[in-house]
């Protein structure tokens, strides 16, 4: 194999609270279809690609169920964002098989049309053949949301501006200069990558170098030594992307969700009004542009709209679309 996908699973998902939980994050719930959000990210890799999971020490035994013969599995003693999670398993690849993978790098809990990605995913693994460019996919936007970063690009494709969570005017405005929403999939030559993170990661590099060095390794499981609480918690983005000027952007054009919270979610099923159910013995009455999610028991509603309701285990939410961000503040309290 000269080809390795980082799938990057150490994320809690809170705002899909009271679904997803720190025990149970949603990377291992089935959401969209009958297999897990971790699992459909898994089968959207070719299979001519080494995996290699980046994932929180207290998922282990979840994340150890999808684990197989030649898969590589780290796990951190505590999550420090994608700017470590793509650095350590990079250093890991390095030190392991000496030789430059292709590398994509990309989160687990994404919504594609896989055929389509992987079109996408192979064009740019043709790009690499012949430059040192680090790769991002952008999506085009569909509405102004002002809950994803946005990305200036110009007619080569060339990234020109990273643009964090725009008001409403600017996001309509960034539309209209043809920028793309940011969703953190990465394509890059690991010897290239490892360069860029020797110039801008210094002050955390020996850390990262120490808790491989320190930490318990059995086969291809490792479990990251504490030296890597020592770790600066950043993006990749902020981290590399955005500090060097040989970026490009692949536009990807079809459907996608970064299933981030409830309205995510519930944008991604519902249209024209409609209610979208997820269990059984769910009723609605004049209940129009609704989500209702049931694990169990009855659940009626009358005359409701635009809600997400959410009842699973003990717990029930109730939520308008519109108020993801009063909800994404009451789950940081």
């Amino acid at each position: 194999m000269n080809k390795a996908a980082i799938i990057m699973c150490g994320g809690r998902g809170s705002r899909l609270w009271p679904l997803s939980t720190d025990n149970k994050p949603k990377q291992f719930l089935k959401i969209i279809n009958n297999h897990t959000l971790l699992q459909n990210t898994i089968d959207r890799i070719p299979k001519d690609y080494l995996k290699v999971f980046v994932s929180n020490i207290n998922f282990k035994a979840d994340l150890d169920k999808y684990i197989k013969n030649d898969d590589i599995v780290i796990y951190e003693p505590v999550s420090r964002n994608t700017g470590q999670a793509i650095y350590i398993a990079c250093l890991y690849l390095k030190n392991k098989f000496k030789k430059n993978f292709k590398i994509i790098a990309l989160p687990c809990d994404h919504l594609f049309d896989d055929d389509k990605f992987c079109t996408l995913l192979n064009r740019g693994m043709e790009l690499l053949k012949k430059q040192k460019n680090i790769i991002t996919f952008g999506i085009k936007p569909t509405y102004p949301e002002t809950g994803f970063g946005y990305i200036l690009k110009d007619k080569n494709n060339k990234i020109l501006k990273f643009i964090e969570k725009p008001s409403l005017e600017k996001a309509n405005s960034l539309i209209e200069q043809g920028c793309l929403w940011n969703c953190g999939v990465f394509l890059f030559k690991l010897n290239n990558i490892i360069d860029l993170y020797e110039i801008y990661n210094q002050k955390n590099n020996n850390y990262c170098n120490d808790s491989l060095y320190k930490g318990e390794i059995q086969n291809n499981c490792i479990i990251l030594g504490r030296d890597y609480y020592n770790t600066e918690n950043i993006s990749f983005d902020y981290l590399i992307m955005e500090k060097i000027d040989n970026g490009l952007i692949l536009e990807y054009n079809s459907l996608w969700s970064d299933i981030g919270d409830w309205k995510r979610l519930r944008d991604n099923f519902i249209t024209n009004n409609e209610n979208k159910t997820i269990g059984n013995n769910i009723e609605n009455i004049n209940t129009e542009g609704s989500l209702i999610y049931s694990d169990k028991g009855k659940v009626v509603t009358i005359g409701i709209k635009d809600l997400v309701v959410v009842k699973y285990g003990d717990n029930l939410l109730i939520i308008h679309k519109d108020s993801s961000d009063d909800f994404k503040r009451y789950i940081q309290k």
